[in-house]
């Protein structure tokens, strides 16, 4: 194992929308980065995609809540070693 790692998970869940299937990283990886790509799918007909990042699955308040209009998203500042983090 890596000394410092993030732990990643993916929380899917359907809150009356559709979601974008997320690609990377996949769901309870073992991270030897803080600067995270992540990635997802495009959906048809979609302007932008809302990517959450939180170190709680709750989502209450969330570290990272961003718009993009991107299938990618590089998160280079809330991301810290050996932390564990959902996104959406």
């Amino acid at each position: 194992m890596f000394k410092n790692c993030i732990y990643i998970a993916i929380i899917s869940s359907l809150i009356n929308f559709i979601q974008a299937s997320l690609i990377t990283p996949i769901n309870n990886s073992n991270l030897n980065y803080i600067h995270v790509l992540f990635e997802w799918e495009q959906m048809n007909d979609a302007i932008s995609y809302n990517l959450q990042i939180d170190d709680n699955a709750s989502f209450d308040t969330p570290l990272v809540s961003t718009n993009s209009e991107s299938l990618i998203y590089i998160e280079t500042n809330m991301i810290a070693w050996e932390s564990s983090y959902f996104w959406r």
